[in-house]
């Protein structure tokens, strides 16, 4: 009993240390990521600003100019509309009208353009995809953890019940279950949350991907506005300056500036990377593709042997006539002297206990030498007298009967 508490505490032991530097590692890289959403927000907002704040400075600068006098007012004879022209001085004036009005026709152009190329065109819409698509990310690994979380504590109530049951099977007390069939329990649940881990993963590998490509997206669409405001600007205004902007962002590659965002030793913190590099010590340089392949790679490892389980076969079993399982059912002799009947898938620990029989409570009728067959009656203790239940167990053969009845007559003291 010692040596398998012992078994399964080193085997747990090193479950747990698998799945805390598996989940370490996603959560890292959903607060990088995530931190690079607010970030990228920002970037967004900051934008967005910009751009209104430049479309309402145009415009009052539109109304300003139209309500400021013209200079030609002042050199117009009495009741007519046109100035003097004929006078060196009123046609300056005459033109250095038309010159402003030039700029505030420049203004109003450009005012517009912004607001519904570039505000509505492109910001208005990255905004609205980018806020829908990554939403839906976040919250879908927001339901995996939380469901992994469940799943954790689970875990940790089973282990806790079975580590109870096995102290108190060590001091002798009595204990109603069979550890056999409740290490069936804990082991499934184990798988279970394993399974949650490894789910998390997936779905890790899968966001970034995503994220990269939400990313780009996004990249290039600020990129494309300020190409577009800085060549309007250069149109209508001119200057060194606007080309030297336009040629700084032809210069400009949103897949390059991506991947940079999203480098491993941006997504991972320097401990996760020691821990990869003692993981894939044989490969020189820890990339991308060793990262995917850790994410979607945790899995739970079984145990070689179980010394709680002393003889099992597959086996027919009748209660009062009526089979209990599958034809070929698991039946196994377990250290709690008891029969443990059951099914149990091999690979995914998805298992349904049949009946647990307590060996102090049956009692052999006559077995025959030439049958495969072995015929009990269960005796339990009711308040209103006892419970007899007939059970036949059919074995494949007469040698699997014959050594599961060997094994139960040196048992049964």
């Amino acid at each position: 009993m010692k040596t398998a508490l012992l078994r399964l505490k080193e085997w747990e032991e090193r479950r747990v240390e698998d799945i805390n530097n598996h989940r370490v590692i996603c959560e890292h890289i959903f607060e990088c990521i995530t931190d690079r959403i607010l970030s990228g927000k920002k970037g967004l907002k900051t934008l967005y600003k910009f751009f209104i704040d430049r479309v309402n400075a145009e415009r009052a600068f539109v109304r300003m100019s139209l309500m400021v006098p013209k200079l030609d007012a002042g050199f117009k004879n009495p009741g007519e509309e046109a100035p003097i022209l004929n006078e060196i001085l009123p046609k300056a004036m005459k033109e250095a009208d038309d010159y402003h009005m030039k700029f505030v026709e420049k203004a109003r152009i450009i005012s517009d353009f912004m607001e519904d190329e570039i505000v509505k065109g492109i910001l208005d819409k990255e905004d609205k995809t980018f806020r829908e698509q990554v939403d839906v990310l976040v919250m879908q690994y927001k339901k995996l953890r939380a469901t992994l979380n469940r799943e954790n504590e689970i875990t940790t109530k089973v282990t806790n019940e079975y580590v109870n049951l096995y102290k108190k099977s060590l001091s002798f007390q009595k204990i109603k279950e069979d550890l056999f069939a409740f290490e069936i329990h804990f082991l499934r649940q184990a798988r279970r949350q394993m399974i949650s881990q490894k789910e998390l993963g997936h779905f890790t590998v899968f966001f970034i991907k995503e994220m990269q490509k939400f990313e780009k997206v996004r990249l290039e669409s600020f990129s494309q506005a300020m190409r577009l405001y800085t060549q309007s600007m250069n149109q209508l205004y001119g200057g060194e300056n606007g080309k030297l902007v336009v040629g700084t962002l032809s210069q400009y590659n949103s897949q390059e500036e991506c991947d940079k965002v999203y480098a491993l030793n941006k997504l991972l913190k320097e401990r996760d990377m020691d821990f990869l590099n003692q993981v894939f010590a044989t490969v020189s340089e820890i990339t991308m593709t060793e990262l995917n392949i850790y994410l979607n790679s945790i899995e739970f490892q079984k145990i070689a042997t179980n010394p709680l389980m002393l003889h099992q076969c597959q086996a027919s079993v009748e209660e009062n006539g009526l089979m209990l399982g599958t034809k070929n059912t698991n039946v196994a002799l377990t250290v709690g002297r008891n029969i443990v009947v059951y099914d149990l898938d091999p690979e995914t620990f998805d298992y349904r206990i049949h009946k647990i029989i307590r060996i102090s409570q049956i009692m052999f009728k006559q077995i025959k030498e030439t049958s495969n067959i072995i015929e009990f009656i269960e005796t339990k203790k009711k308040l209103l007298g006892n419970s007899l239940k007939h059970i036949n167990i059919i074995f494949r053969n007469r040698e699997e009967k014959q050594t599961f009845m060997d094994l139960y007559s040196k048992f049964s003291y």
